[in-house]
């Protein structure tokens, strides 16, 4: 039997440095360890295989979503891109009885010492997925033990907790973007099945996270920061597919009490977000941008400084946000329908359709602004008349 989860034990005691989660007792071995797993399998082969112990149920479909173009305008030159259009995909529960998960990734250990493979960390980035490395690439077998748990000999000696436990985070769990659009959304499905859950598996060593689990109204005594050391168990563990439609919008209306936002539908605020205070993807001709920017009105602000509800609300009073890509576009998805988005994007980056297609989600008007961008921490050089063009566009004016 495995021993209880103490949270105030000292073994779960955390340091956090920057996005790293470190046990104070990661420097000396664990003292108990139990065997790896054996064996990978997704959750259809565990359930046909062992259908007492885990269950699929459904809680909706997303809409399939059709395809869309937003503008870029790329030094001068305008042309439209195409967002892909998406088929409906089920929003699905998975419960494993007495299963387990390992580290901060929450790789989940379902029955006959199986590692479910949905759960895997880098699993699809990396070894055999879209971006599969070669075997004498350290960094193949890097990836291979953190997330491949039939790599490992040994796991930390499980500790148990009763009842229900959601297990939320994945391997970008460090990241505000990921955390808000793909691991918190997951406690809507809880709240749309009506489930009862004794706890939640999630990073809260950062101001925002524990913000949005207050605002959620899940107790403190619920949360539970996994980390390089803990196998955690439970009679019920439960996993959540992919936020998609469904759970976004369910989950910013679980947000919206807590979201008090002052302006009128009708005001045009116009807001600028800054990225001054990023190690990545800062602006060089920032001052030259804002001084712009402001004799149009707009209003600079450096969402770092600001409590996370109050970047909620301030996305939704504004009517136009003109932003560098980056985490805080995340706050889109409080925005009010028709509001207009102009990205600052760095040239060679790959995933240029990343916040188009949340725009398209939340009925946000898109446009893409090119900026050149250096190899030393993506400093950014945007053209000025390339920005005002876009804004003067949103706006309705002519230049």
């Amino acid at each position: 039997m495995p021993r209880a989860y103490d949270r105030d034990a000292w073994r779960h005691r955390v340091i956090r440095c920057g996005k790293y989660i470190l046990p104070v007792t990661s420097l000396s071995p664990p003292r108990r360890t139990v065997p790896a797993p054996t064996q990978q399998a997704a959750f259809a082969e565990l359930e046909a295989r062992c259908p007492d112990r885990v269950h699929t149920f459904s809680i909706g479909i997303d809409p399939p979503q059709p395809i869309t173009q937003f503008r870029i305008i790329d030094h001068g030159r305008s042309y439209l891109e195409t967002v892909q259009p998406t088929t409906a995909a089920r929003v699905t529960i998975h419960t494993v009885d007495g299963g387990g998960a390992v580290g901060r990734a929450c790789c989940l250990v379902g029955p006959d010492r199986t590692a479910i493979r949905e759960t895997g960390f880098h699993l699809d980035r990396g070894i055999t997925g879209r971006f599969s490395l070669r075997k004498l690439d350290p960094r193949y077998w890097q990836r291979r033990h953190r997330g491949d748990l039939t790599a490992r000999f040994r796991l930390p000696e499980p500790e148990h907790v009763p009842g229900r436990v959601v297990v939320l985070n994945n391997w970008q769990a460090h990241n505000f973007y990921h955390w808000l659009v793909e691991i918190a959304p997951r406690i809507a499905a809880v709240n749309l099945a009506s489930l009862e859950v004794s706890g939640y598996l999630v990073d809260h060593q950062c101001g925002y996270q524990r913000r949005v689990l207050e605002m959620l109204g899940i107790p403190a005594s619920q949360w539970i920061q996994p980390h390089v050391r803990l196998h955690l168990t439970a009679d019920h563990l439960l996993w959540v597919s992919q936020p998609g439609e469904t759970l976004l919008r369910h989950f910013v209306r679980m947000l919206e009490p807590g979201i008090q936002a002052t302006g009128a539908p009708t005001q045009q605020r116009l807001l600028y977000i800054s990225r001054r205070k990023a190690a990545h993807r800062r602006l060089v001709n920032e001052c030259a941008l804002e001084h712009e920017l402001e004799a149009l009105g707009f209003e600079a602000h450096c969402f770092e400084d600001i409590p996370f509800e109050r970047q909620a609300a301030l996305m939704r009073e504004a009517s136009l946000v003109v932003t560098v890509h980056g985490a805080a576009l995340a706050n889109a998805m409080f925005a009010r329908p028709g509001t207009r988005i102009v990205e600052i994007y760095p040239q060679g980056r790959s995933n240029i359709d990343l916040f188009p297609h949340w725009s398209r989600l939340y009925d946000l008007d898109h446009q893409v602004v090119m900026a050149s961008c250096s190899k030393f921490r993506q400093r950014l050089t945007v053209p000025i008349h390339d920005v005002l063009d876009a804004v003067h566009a949103a706006l309705g004016h002519a230049r």
